[in-house]
C-alpha cells in the first residue's frame, strides 16, 4: 500500500531502498531469517538484501519476451543446504541459488500457452506443483523436481464453466476459484492421480443480493474466504471438496496471513470495523472458536477502512504469547496495535503526493469576546503553573506534554493566522489514496486531513482514482467572510472513459463542502482567469469526446463565459498518436448533454509528428500563476530586450523512437532531440531546432555532473526578484542554480557592456557549488516534484519538495533585501541604540564643560591684558605727575594706586572682577616688574574695594 518502489525494513527503522520509477516490487519474502527477497519489474530482477543493514547481497536478471503474471516463492523450511527459491516470470519458471542469485535451472511453460497460476512447493518434498490453466476452462497440474527441474507428472482437465479471478490454495492438492460466471465456487482437488471438480453455488451460502464477490488470499490450511459487497464468508474445505461455513462476517473485515507462535500451532488476526472503532481478534487456526486475543480500539473515521493486517508475537514478562498488529488503512496510513492502544502511526500516504496547492491562512479579526478572554486568563494561569511544576521538578509526563503543547501553540510559527510576511500558510496536498492533508509551513504539522468521501470506493465507483487539485475560490473582498476552497478532480476508473468525480474542500476546516458525480469523463480541466461575484473561478472541463462542460452551474458564471466565449483557446497533446491540436469553442451541445452548461468544440490547427523520426517526450506551457514585473529589460548597450513576446507559446521537445527510453538505449547515430516553439492560438510553428545526438530524458545543453530528475523555478510575489533553478538530482537533493548560468547570451569573452550587466562568462559545464544545495546534507527519498510558492516579501519564495520524504524551505534567490533575518539580534541593536543616547548625552556634558572653560579662559586673558593695560597707564600718569612735581620715586609710587583705582573704576570692573585680578596678581611669574606691579594691584584693589563699600553705603 505504500509507495511500489520502496521497501521498509521496520522491525527497528534500519533504513528504506529506493528502486527505480519502473521497478516496481512484484513479491517480497525472507529467506533464511536474513535475506529479503524481492522481485520486481515485472518479474525481470530478483535481488537479496540484508535484512540488518539493507545493503543488496546480489541481484539477478530474469530473460525473456513472453508476458506473465510475477510469482516467488521461498520454502517456508528453506535450509542452506538446499538453497534454491523458485520464480515463475517471463514464462519460465526459475530454480535460483539464494547464496549468489544464480539461475540453476529453468523450465518453460510459455510454450505449452499455460498460464501459471501457483507454483506450491509441499514440506520436506523435492517436488514441486505448478498449476495453471490454457484458456479459461482448462486446469493443468505439473509435478517438477525441485533440483533439477524435470518434469516428472504433467495431467489436465476441463471445467465446462470456466474459471475467472484468483487461484486460493487450501492445502498442497487442493484450489478454490470461481467459476467465469462468479456464481459458484469451484474446488479442485488433483493429487489422486486424477483432476476433480466440485462446484458449490454461492447462493446456498449466502442470501440476499451478492453483489462482487471475490476470494480473499489464503488465510488458513483447509479454509477458503470469500467477500461480498455484504459479508464476508469463512469456509472449511472438507476431504471430499465441500464447504462447511465456519463464520459470516457483516462489517468490513481484513484478514493476516497466518503466524507460527507454538510448535505445530498456527495464528491469525482478524479486524472488523464496526462504527468509530475496530475489533482485533486473533484465533488459533486448527480452532476457530479459540480467541487468543480480543480488543477493541478507537479509529479516527478519516483513516477509512482496514486494508491490510500483519501479526507478530512476543513473549510477555510471565512467559506467555502476546500479539501485536501492524494494519494499513484505506489512507495509506500505519499504525502499530499493540494491548488495545495505537503504539504510534505514520501517515504514509504522504509518500505519494500527486498534486499540491496553497492557500492563505484566515485574517486575524479583531475584537475579543468575553468568554475567550476568560478562556485565555485560564490558560495563561494553568500555563504557568505547569511551567512552575517543571521548574521544580514535579511535572509528570502528562504535565510534561502539556507544557511542550502550550509552548507549540503559543509560538509564532504555529499560529492560524496570517503573517506580515506572508511565511506562514496551508500547503494542501492530495495522495494517490484520495486523501487530502493540510500541512501547516510553519512548523510542518498537520492541522486537518480528510478522505474524500467522492474518493470512497462504492457500488457507483468501484475504482475511484484522484487526478488533479485547482483552487476554487479565494476570497480577497469578502476574507473576514468567506472560507478559501479547493476543488479536487478525480474519475471513477483507471480509463480515459470512466466518469469524472468533483470535490469542494474547505482548505481552513477541512470540511467536503460538496462533491459531484458526473456522467461525463474528465481529460482536461482548464482554469480560466474569470471569477464571479462570489469569487469562484470558473473552469472547463473537457470530456473524452471534446465536449466542453462548464463549471460553476450558475447563470452568473455563465454570463460572464459567454462574454468572453470568442477569446478562448486550448490545446490538447496526444503523446501515443504524435499529434498536438488546438481546439476553439463552437456551440451548446446536442442531445441528452445539453444542459446550458455544455458547449461543443472544433479542431482550429494541428500538428503531426511523424511517427517513424519523432516522438513526443515533453510539452510545457507558462504558468498561469505566473508574474512578470516588466516585459523589457535595459541591457548593457542600452537596448532594450523583450522577455515575452507572446503569453500562448507552448514548448515541445521530441526525440526519435529509439531514442524516448533511459540513457544509454539508443546510439548517438539513431538518436535526436527536436524543440518546436508552437503558437497554442494559431498553431504556428515559430521555433524549430533539430539536435543531433541527443535524446531523452530532456536536460540542459550543458554538462552536468548530476543526472536530473526535476527541474523547477522561483518564483515571488511580483516577479521582480531574480530567479533561480531548483534542480533535483539523482542523489535525492534540490540544487539552486542561478539563472544567469543559462542565459543564451553568454559567451567565452563578454564586452564591456556585458560584464557591467553581470553575464557570466561561458563555460561548458554548470557549476556545481556546496553551499547551493537547498536541502544542504538531507536526502529527499525519490524525490518527484518541486513547488514553489511566492511570499509577500519579494525576496522569499517558498519551496516544497515531495517524494516519500518532505522538505520545506524559504530561499531568498537575491538576499532579503526587504527585512531583516530570523536570527537577527534585537537586544543587540537596542543595546547598541541604548548605548549611542548615553554617548551622546555625555558628550554633550563634556563639550558645554569644555565650552564653558574656554569661555572663563577667554575672559580671564581679557581682563589680564586689561590690567596689564590698566597698571602701565598708571605707571605713565603717575611718572608724569612726578616729572612735573619733581617728587622722587617713592612719593610716586604712593600716588600710583590712586590712579590705578580711578582707572579701574571708571572701567566698571566688579568685585568678582577685584577678586579676579588679585588672584592674578598673586600668580603673576616673578620678573624684574614683579613687587611693583604686585605693589600696584593689591593697592589698587583695596582702594576700589573701599569705593565700592561707599557706593553700598551711600545707596543705603
Amino acid at each position: 500500500m505504500l509507495s511500489p518502489h520502496l521497501i521498509y525494513a521496520m522491525e527497528r527503522f534500519f533504513g528504506d531502498m529506493i528502486l527505480g520509477p519502473n521497478d516496481a516490487v512484484n513479491g517480497i519474502d525472507i529467506a533464511l531469517g536474513k535475506y529479503v527477497i524481492t522481485l520486481s519489474s515485472e518479474g525481470s530482477i530478483l535481488r537479496a538484501w540484508n535484512l540488518p543493514d539493507g545493503q543488496m547481497v546480489w541481484e539477478t536478471y530474469l530473460l525473456g519476451n513472453q508476458q506473465s503474471n510475477s510469482l516467488l516463492v521461498v520454502p517456508p523450511n528453506l535450509r542452506v543446504e538446499d538453497n534454491l527459491i523458485f520464480v515463475f516470470s517471463k514464462g519460465c519458471l526459475h530454480g535460483i541459488s539464494n547464496i549468489d542469485g544464480e539461475v540453476l535451472w529453468k523450465r518453460d511453460f510459455a510454450a505449452e500457452s499455460v498460464q501459471v497460476q501457483q507454483v506450491i512447493q509441499p514440506l520436506d518434498n523435492d517436488i514441486i506443483h505448478v498449476v495453471g490453466f490454457t484458456g479459461s476452462s482448462q486446469f493443468n497440474a505439473y509435478q517438477i523436481s525441485s533440483k533439477s527441474g524435470e518434469l516428472l507428472k504433467r495431467e489436465s482437465a476441463v471445467f465446462p464453466g470456466g474459471f475467472t479471478g484468483e487461484v486460493s490454495v487450501v492445502s498442497r492438492g487442493t484450489l478454490t476459484i470461481l467459476d467465469s460466471s462468479r456464481k459458484s465456487l469451484v474446488t479442485i482437488r488433483f493429487l489422486d492421480g486424477e483432476i476433480s471438480f466440485q462446484q458449490t453455488y454461492i447462493s446456498n451460502i449466502m442470501e440476499g443480493s451478492l453483489g462482487m464477490v471475490m476470494i480473499l488470499p489464503s488465510v488458513l490450511p483447509g479454509m477458503v474466504a470469500v467477500k461480498s459487497d455484504a459479508l464476508t464468508i469463512f469456509m472449511r474445505v472438507t476431504d471430499e471438496g465441500k464447504l462447511d461455513v465456519v463464520d459470516k462476517i457483516t462489517h468490513a473485515t481484513a484478514v493476516s496471513d497466518t503466524l507460527s507462535f507454538l510448535k505445530g500451532q498456527q495464528a491469525f488476526a482478524l479486524v472488523q470495523h464496526g462504527g468509530d472503532e475496530i475489533q482485533l481478534t486473533v484465533k488459533v487456526g486448527h480452532d476457530w472458536n479459540n480467541d487468543l486475543l480480543k480488543e477493541s480500539i478507537k479509529m479516527d473515521h478519516h483513516r477509512g477502512l482496514v486494508h491490510k493486517v500483519f501479526i507478530n508475537n512476543y513473549v510477555r514478562t510471565d512467559k506467555s504469547h502476546g500479539f501485536r498488529a501492524l494494519i494499513v488503512m484505506e489512507d495509506h496510513s500505519l499504525l502499530l496495535l499493540q494491548q488495545g492502544e495505537v503504539v504510534w502511526r505514520r501517515d504514509d500516504g504522504l509518500a505519494s503526493i500527486i498534486d499540491v496547492t496553497a492557500s492563505e491562512l484566515p485574517v486575524q479579526k479583531e475584537g475579543v469576546s468575553v468568554a475567550k478572554v476568560e478562556h485565555n486568563l485560564f490558560e495563561w494561569l494553568k500555563g504557568h503553573i505547569l511551567k512552575l511544576k517543571g521548574s521544580l521538578m514535579l511535572a509528570s509526563p502528562e504535565d510534561v506534554a502539556a507544557i511542550q503543547e502550550i509552548r507549540l501553540k503559543s509560538s509564532e510559527k504555529s499560529k492560524m493566522t496570517r503573517d506580515h510576511n506572508g511565511f506562514q500558510k496551508l500547503l494542501i496536498v492530495l495522495t494517490k489514496a484520495g486523501k487530502l492533508y493540510a500541512l501547516h509551513t510553519g512548523d510542518g504539522r498537520v492541522v486537518w486531513s480528510l478522505l474524500l468521501q467522492s474518493l470512497h470506493k462504492s457500488h457507483e465507483c468501484e475504482n475511484p482514482t484522484a487526478l488533479n487539485l485547482y483552487q476554487w475560490q479565494v476570497p480577497h473582498h469578502h476574507a473576514l467572510d468567506e472560507n478559501p476552497s479547493v476543488l479536487v478532480v478525480g474519475r471513477c476508473g483507471p480509463s480515459a472513459e470512466a466518469p469524472g468525480v468533483l470535490s469542494f474542500v474547505d482548505t481552513y476546516t477541512g470540511n467536503e463542502v460538496s462533491y459531484m458525480s458526473l456522467v461525463h469523463s474528465v481529460t482536461q480541466v482548464i482554469p480560466l482567469p474569470f471569477t464571479d461575484s462570489t469569487e469562484q473561478r470558473l473552469h472547463l472541463l473537457v470530456d473524452v469526446d471534446n465536449h466542453v462542460h462548464l463549471y460553476p452551474k450558475t447563470q452568473e458564471a455563465l454570463g460572464i463565459f459567454e462574454s468572453e466565449f470568442s477569446n478562448i483557446y486550448w490545446y490538447s497533446v496526444e503523446v501515443d498518436n504524435g499529434v498536438i491540436k488546438g481546439h476553439v469553442l463552437k456551440s451548446n451541445c446536442i442531445g441528452e448533454l445539453d444542459d446550458g452548461y455544455c458547449f461543443d468544440s472544433s479542431d482550429i490547427w494541428s500538428v503531426v509528428f511523424p511517427s517513424e523520426s519523432e516522438k513526443i517526450i515533453a510539452t510545457v506551457t507558462r504558468k498561469l500563476n505566473e508574474v512578470v514585473h516588466t516585459q523589457t529589460k535595459v541591457i548593457g548597450n542600452q537596448d532594450v530586450l523583450y522577455k515575452y513576446l507572446l503569453k500562448n507559446v507552448l514548448f515541445v521537445a521530441t526525440v526519435s523512437p529509439k531514442a524516448s527510453g533511459d540513457v544509454g538505449s539508443a546510439t548517438p547515430e539513431e538518436s535526436w532531440l527536436v524543440v518546436y516553439v508552437i503558437d497554442t492560438v494559431t498553431g504556428r510553428i515559430l521555433h524549430h531546432m533539430t539536435h543531433y545526438g541527443s535524446h531523452g530524458p530532456v536536460h540542459e545543453s550543458y554538462f552536468f555532473t548530476h543526472s536530473v530528475k526535476e527541474i523547477s523555478v522561483t518564483s515571488t510575489a511580483k516577479g521582480i526578484t531574480s530567479k533561480q533553478l531548483l534542480i533535483g538530482t539523482i542523489g535525492d537533493q534540490v540544487l539552486a542554480l542561478d539563472k544567469r548560468f543559462l542565459d543564451p547570451r553568454r559567451s567565452i569573452n563578454p564586452s564591456e557592456a556585458g560584464k557591467e550587466e553581470g553575464i557570466i562568462p561561458l563555460a561548458d559545464s554548470l557549476p556545481i557549488i556546496s553551499q547551493s544545495y537547498v536541502t544542504h546534507a538531507v536526502r529527499v527519498e525519490d524525490l518527484r516534484g518541486i513547488v514553489t510558492v511566492p511570499a509577500k516579501l519579494e525576496s522569499t519564495t517558498l519551496v516544497l519538495v515531495y517524494g516519500v520524504d518532505l522538505f520545506f524551505t524559504r530561499l531568498a534567490p537575491s538576499r532579503t533585501y526587504d527585512s531583516l533575518t530570523e536570527d537577527f539580534s534585537y537586544a543587540l541593536l537596542l543595546i547598541t541604540i541604548v548605548a549611542l543616547i548615553a554617548a551622546i548625552f555625555v558628550t554633550w556634558i563634556m563639550s558645554e564643560r569644555k565650552e564653558l572653560q574656554e569661555k572663563w579662559r577667554s575672559w580671564e586673558n581679557e581682563n589680564t591684558l586689561l590690567v596689564y593695560d590698566l597698571v602701565w597707564l598708571s605707571s605713565v600718569q603717575t611718572r608724569k605727575l612726578g616729572e612735573r612735581m619733581g617728587v622722587d620715586s617713592p612719593v610716586v609710587l604712593a600716588v600710583n594706586p590712586v590712579f590705578l583705582a580711578v582707572n579701574m573704576d571708571t572701567r566698571c570692573l566688579s568685585i568678582i572682577d577685584l577678586c579676579r585680578v588679585v588672584a592674578n596678581a598673586l600668580t603673576i611669574p616673578p620678573g624684574e616688574d614683579t613687587v611693583s606691579v604686585k605693589y600696584h594691584l593689591l593697592s589698587a584693589s583695596v582702594v576700589v574695594l573701599l569705593h565700592h563699600v561707599k557706593l553700598l553705603s551711600s545707596s543705603e
